[in-house]
């Protein structure tokens, strides 16, 4: 039986259902197991060593290519399987995206921050173009 054909049959019972889950969970398992990025230090494998990693390290242009490496030839599976995952919706979520995109919401009734956002960097040392605003020291190696 190919599995084509088994997951046509399968999970027409309760029983079926769970046997196939269980064989998709076995397999997934094997194969994001297999992927992982390479052992081993830069340039030829995905370790670091603190003493040779420079800022350029985390500029936006190093990170895409992080990224793509990770995405597309390290680990691509996970990657797609969580995409996926994330894209997915039920179909009352549909209906409910429906709904917001025809009702005309605005941002008039949004008030202004009450803080002055220097107030919330007192040290100045928070970056916009960092992730999360972390401060830069957290990015610098020693």
């Amino acid at each position: 039986m190919s599995t084509t054909s088994a997951s046509m049959q399968l999970p027409k019972t309760p029983l079926g259902n769970n046997y196939w889950e269980s064989f998709i969970l076995e397999e997934a398992t094997h194969i994001t197991i297999a992927q992982k990025p390479r052992s081993g230090a830069y340039p030829h494998g995905a370790y670091h060593n603190t003493k040779d990693v420079s800022e350029s390290r985390f500029s936006s242009e190093s990170k895409k290519e992080q990224d793509h490496i990770l995405t597309t030839r390290d680990m691509p599976f996970l990657f797609n399987l969580i995409l996926r995952k994330l894209n997915s919706q039920s179909p009352e979520e549909k209906k409910l995206d429906k709904v917001e995109e025809d009702s005309n919401h605005t941002n008039e009734n949004i008030p202004e921050p009450d803080k002055d956002v220097g107030e919330m960097d007192p040290n100045n040392d928070l970056d916009a173009s960092l992730p999360f605003n972390y401060p830069k020291q957290a990015y610098m190696a020693s």
